[in-house]
């Protein structure tokens, strides 16, 4: 995922969430607490979110 300003976070999420590229959400991240590889970014484990 890549924020406004060009920030770059891998996300992590049990709920499912598939988005297309170019998609935008708001979304509350908190601390990855998991040992997993979500793959390029800051890794942020994804508490909720809404679709825009």
């Amino acid at each position: 995922m890549e924020t406004d300003d060009g920030r770059r976070f891998a996300l992590h999420s049990d709920a499912g969430l598939v988005l297309e590229e170019g998609s935008y959400i708001v979304a509350k991240v908190g601390p990855l607490l998991a040992r997993i590889d979500c793959g390029e970014g800051i890794p942020r484990e994804m508490i909720s979110f809404n679709r825009l």
